[in-house]
């Protein structure tokens, strides 16, 4: 019995003003795996993250969740409910009181 997992891409590209951000030929997360993602600055982490998130359109790839093809002009919501994404800097609240 093969089990598919959770969340897998193909073929990922990410493109912004002409520059290749991304390039991720293949990844796959199974269901109660934890993915540490790593790197110095500039390496693409955040990019895939969003990609990831449907909040950045890639120029090609095919980006499946629980077996099914998520698709970019599909309700994203369906989706984004299903998962969580935590920035490093905040974006909803501004705390700064000066």
């Amino acid at each position: 019995m093969s089990v598919s997992p959770l969340l897998s891409v193909q073929n990922l590209r990410v493109e912004a003003n002409g520059n290749m951000l991304l390039s991720v030929p293949a990844l796959a997360i199974n269901r109660h795996e934890v993915l540490t993602i790593i790197g110095p600055n500039g390496a693409g982490k955040s990019t895939l993250l969003q990609t990831l998130a449907c909040l950045r359109e890639p120029i090609s790839g095919v980006l499946q969740f629980d077996g099914r093809r998520v698709a970019l002009n599909d309700p994203p919501l369906t989706f984004r409910r299903r998962l969580a994404v935590v920035f490093q800097e905040p974006l909803l609240f501004d705390t700064d009181s000066s």
